[in-house]
């Protein structure tokens, strides 16, 4: 399943003059922008890659990779770039002769057996974040792309940065000390009483108790933040209960 699946995400394209292989679900950026256009030897397919191919630094900065693609072969691809933009275009155009590509975004006319005009934006997954299909000029709708990821990326950045931030721990050594004192003083108390079972006894740790529960709750109302050993702050607890009731 996942060798089929890979294969279905794996197209083949120019970059650099060389025929590769592209894994669209294989991208160490974060985002994908894919230019869609009918057809190589078009006027209006070479003003569309031209404005991307001006701003490809700033789509590269933004931790995106972009393509061109169309449903044209690799071979006819190296020969257009070779004779409209001199050999060199920043980035690879896509073969897709049977627009599987396009179809997963609705953008193939299968009557017509081309890809529609529009851009597709993506993650590296290749799972589709805007598809801007629109009567912008090239340069309008190629810097509305850049604007798009630009914020897509601020906006997962400060995401990132909320789920990450953690308060830091507040502490007050002194609090801190306060809450050793008491609690070894408390358990101490315990050990020492094991012989009191009057009703006098049981009164005396009932007192006990009680200053050990307004020491708690001193504590407490002294820093509200105070993050402690929850060790100390169980046994204090267990301590409290069992003077109350008269054990030890």
């Amino acid at each position: 399943m996942e060798a089929k699946s890979r294969h279905q995400s794996v197209f083949k394209g120019v970059i650099d003059g060389c025929e590769q292989e592209f894994d669209l679900e294989r991208v160490k950026e974060k985002f994908q922008v894919f230019i869609f256009y009918p057809s190589d030897f078009d006027d209006d397919s070479y003003s569309v890659l031209s404005s991307f191919s001006s701003l490809s630094k700033q789509f590269s900065s933004s931790d995106c990779f972009v393509y061109g693609c169309s449903t044209d072969s690799p071979g006819a691809h190296l020969d257009w770039i070779k004779d409209r933009f001199d050999s060199s275009l920043p980035f690879p155009l896509l073969s897709d002769p049977a627009g599987k590509l396009a179809s997963r975004f609705s953008l193939f006319d299968r009557e017509e057996r081309i890809n529609m005009r529009a851009v597709v934006i993506t993650d590296n997954q290749g799972i589709a974040l805007e598809v801007i299909n629109t009567s912008l000029e090239d340069q309008q709708m190629t810097e509305y792309a850049l604007s798009v990821v630009k914020q897509t990326l601020e906006h997962r950045r400060t995401l990132l940065e909320k789920r990450c931030h953690f308060q830091q721990p507040y502490t007050n050594p002194v609090l801190e000390q306060k809450l050793e004192e008491l609690a070894s003083y408390s358990l101490s108390v315990v050990k020492q009483a094991g012989n009191i079972t009057s009703t006098r006894g049981r009164s005396v740790s009932r007192s006990l108790a009680r200053s050990v529960s307004r020491g708690r709750s001193l504590v407490r109302t002294e820093s509200k933040q105070s993050y402690r050993d929850p060790v100390f702050a169980n046994q204090m607890k267990r301590t409290e209960d069992r003077l109350m009731r008269g054990f030890f």
